[in-house]
């Protein structure tokens, strides 16, 4: 893969860069072409010395991600040596006609090598040493949740001198009784502002401290930036951000400072087997561990550290904001939280066996291992002995064949994996008729229930099938469609057109001023002359005394006290929809209406609404802008909803969405004309 910089976002690899673009494309295409990733010297393998190529390994740990959101359309990773020749060449070509489990190779000449994790525990064996910092030590990242953890470890240690490095310097929480907290056991703590993606300003930061007579003789680099999106949603700008703040910083680090004590890289999980919406920081961390390797090879005493989740307060603290980490969803996933304490002893026993690459996580195997390897088997787990053990253990269910279920017990089969995602107690927790989007999905819980699907059934369904078949029932009557290859319209509409007729009116739902609320109604008003002007209607919160005012021209008011007015237009049953109360006071009524009316519409005609999701059929609105809520003081909870329940545009697209039709769907302003669609 291409080593040099992208154009357009230099702080990615070209390689990098477009192995994103052509994942996204994949995913837009709907394409099931298997993907592979080529690289050359990213990886070590077999003891064949250092990865000569550690930025190329990024790519390992996009690769990761994609195996995990898209396996519909992974084939895996291949690793060729620096210096290639025919064998190598033949040796890949059979690991791509191989098929397979297998998804990370090296090639080495004519032999082909797997990658496994394994178990790095001590086993009470002695350590190779007693490592101890002395003089400087500098803590990139300092500002994180894991600052404080860290910089009490090197004290306790023995530091003499912490320098903590970030972006704001000592404006952070805590600041100050951190620095007299240490200054109790002998370290002296300084904050310093510093950003390390800077060469020049770390270039500064270095030459400040030497002529300080204080050199840096360690390092620990924890800087980070983490953005919670899966591929298809992560702009190339935003993965150039996530990836920069890690790689370049440990890159400047390791040049400016080349004789180092240590230089510990914190790495992630992420970038060791995939985490789904963690696309570009598993990149960058992937980087980090076979950069540590590679300056090992060139004689830096690097360690690269691939942490899981540390339970800091700061955790609960981000977890609570908007798009923050899903806790429960880790937990249940089988990833618990490590304790700081356990992760700073794993840290310092790290240093005293003086390791270059190792993953430190507290892993739930038995919960873990089954969601890891949901969407296809995953041979990388099989020497983790709990893992090894759980296989021999299971025995086969015996379940009926998918292609035999009913539409009843797909629907059934649905609810069981949907409660299982969403960690509930059974599949009674989960309301069939309820959107996904309103009882807790995200994309990355859409890919695991997609994947468990697959699993179940046989099938291989696209990532987009929980947002194109929006809640259970929706998603096992496509799943009876994908087993019986029947694509048929399971309910007939009563009234058939005439092949000659251009438009046919086969459904009709109306709502009138004067409480008609049918065709029959209507015309049953117009038969007998009907007058449906009344009184201001009292149940829509208006100031009714103060709205009337006889002089025409004052402002705010109205000069007579009748209308034409809709009964009960504030009435609506959101949940049926699949809308949530809150979104609903943020709709136009006039949106609300118009989903009442086409399912009337629908059931006028003879027509199970339900049947015509996935049909190519179009929606078109005449429409007109009413300024709802343009006046009136909005919460904040419910302002971002306003975007959409105001919209013109969006008043054919909410009708087609709710009942998933694919056809176009047309909003048509012309003012009054606007009727005539």
């Amino acid at each position: 893969l291409a080593e040099r910089p992208d154009p357009a976002h230099p702080g990615l690899t070209a390689g990098l860069a477009l192995t994103t673009v052509l994942t996204q494309a994949l995913h837009d295409a709907r394409w099931t072409v298997p993907l592979w990733c080529l690289t050359q010297g990213a990886t070590s393998a077999a003891g064949d010395g250092e990865p000569r190529h550690p930025a190329q390994a990024a790519v390992w740990g996009l690769g990761r991600v994609i195996g995990l959101e898209h396996p519909e359309f992974w084939g895996g990773l291949v690793d060729l040596p620096t210096d290639h020749d025919e064998r190598s060449a033949a040796t890949f070509c059979d690991v791509l006609a191989g098929g397979g489990d297998e998804d990370q190779w090296a090639v080495r000449g004519g032999t082909t090598l797997v990658r496994r994790l394994t178990r790095a525990l001590p086993d009470g064996r002695p350590a190779r040493r007693a490592w101890r910092p002395r003089g400087t030590v500098l803590l990139t990242g300092a500002t994180g949740a894991v600052g404080p953890y860290i910089a009490r470890w090197l004290a306790a240690a023995g530091a003499e001198h912490l320098v903590l490095a970030g972006r704001r310097g000592a404006d952070v929480p805590g600041a100050a009784e951190l620095i007299a907290e240490l200054a109790e056991s002998g370290t002296r703590l300084e904050y310093t502002g510093c950003d390390v993606t800077d060469r020049t300003a770390v270039a500064e930061l270095v030459a400040r401290l030497d002529a300080a007579g204080t050199p840096v003789r360690a390092v620990v680099h924890a800087a980070a930036l983490i953005q919670i999106a899966s591929l298809a949603d992560t702009s190339l700008t935003e993965f150039e951000d996530v990836v920069h703040a890690k790689v370049a910083g440990a890159v400047h680090l390791a040049e400016l400072l080349p004789d180092l004590d240590a230089l510990v890289l914190f790495s992630s999980i992420a970038g060791v087997w995939g985490s789904g919406d963690h696309g570009a920081y598993a990149a960058a961390n992937a980087f980090l561990d076979a950069y540590a390797e590679h300056l090992r090879g060139r004689g830096t005493p690097a360690t690269s550290i691939a942490w899981g989740i540390w339970n800091t307060p700061n955790l609960v603290e981000s977890a609570a904001m908007p798009g923050g980490l899903d806790m429960d969803r880790v937990r249940r996933q089988g990833l618990p939280f490590i304790d700081p304490q356990l992760a700073v002893a794993a840290l310092q026993r790290a240093m005293d066996d003086d390791e270059t690459v190792l993953a430190v996580a507290e892993v739930d195997w038995s919960r873990f291992a089954p969601v890891f390897t949901s969407a296809r088997p995953r041979p990388l787990l099989d020497e983790i002995p709990e893992v090894a053990a759980q296989a021999r253990e299971e025995t086969p269910a015996a379940a009926p064949v998918a292609a035999q279920l009913s539409e009843a017990e797909l629907v059934t089969l649905v609810r069981e994996q949907v409660a299982s995602v969403l960690g509930h107690s059974g599949a009674d927790a989960v309301d069939p008729r309820r959107a996904f989007r309103d009882i807790g999905f995200d994309s990355l819980t859409a890919v695991e229930l997609r994947n468990r699907l697959n699993a179940a059934t046989g099938l291989r369904l696209p990532t987009t099938v929980v947002f194109d078949h929006p809640n259970v029932h929706a998603v096992a009557r496509h799943l009876r469609a994908e087993l019986t290859q029947d694509t048929a319209t399971p309910v007939a509409t009563v009234v058939v057109a005439a092949e000659d007729e251009p438009i046919a009116l086969v459904g009709m739902a109306c709502r009138f001023p004067g409480g008609v609320n049918s065709p029959e109604e209507l015309w049953e008003l117009l038969r007998a002359g009907g007058d449906v002007i009344s009184d201001f209607p009292a149940d829509r919160g208006w100031d009714l005394d103060g709205l009337y005012d006889p002089d025409p021209d004052k402002p705010g008011t109205s000069y007579t006290r009748h209308g034409g007015f809709l009964a009960a237009a504030g009435d609506f049953d959101p949940v049926f929809f699949g809308i949530s109360p809150r979104e609903a006071l943020t709709m136009d009524p006039q949106q609300r209406l118009l989903l009442e009316t086409a399912w009337e519409a629908f059931e006028r005609a003879g027509i199970d609404p339900e049947s015509q999701r996935g049909e190519r059929a179009g929606v078109f609105v005449g429409t007109g802008h009413q300024g709802y809520g343009a006046n009136a003081e909005v919460p904040e909870a419910l302002q971002g909803q306003m975007v959409t329940g105001g919209s013109v545009s969006v008043t054919s697209g909410r009708i087609a969405y709710t009942f998933g039709l694919e056809g176009p769907a047309v909003s048509v302003d012309t003012a009054c004309s606007s009727s005539l669609v």
